[in-house]
């Protein structure tokens, strides 16, 4: 990743994908620690908040 700001931190949630995204998003985390990963099962937008809650920054964007 190029992101030089050392502040960031990168909360990558996958809702149950069936397709390489996990796995993807893991070799990226691997290589940025910056970067965390959380394979979820499926349940829909409510885990969005769980997922929030986890982020101790004060900025967060979802998209």
């Amino acid at each position: 990743m190029a992101q030089t700001w050392s502040d960031l931190e990168l909360l990558i949630w996958d809702d149950g994908s069936t397709d390489r995204s996990v796995e993807i998003a893991s070799e990226y985390a691997q290589q940025d620690q910056r970067i965390r990963v959380i394979a979820a099962k499926h349940t829909g937008i409510a885990l969005l908040s769980t997922g929030l809650l986890q982020q101790p920054l004060e900025i967060i964007s979802v998209g």
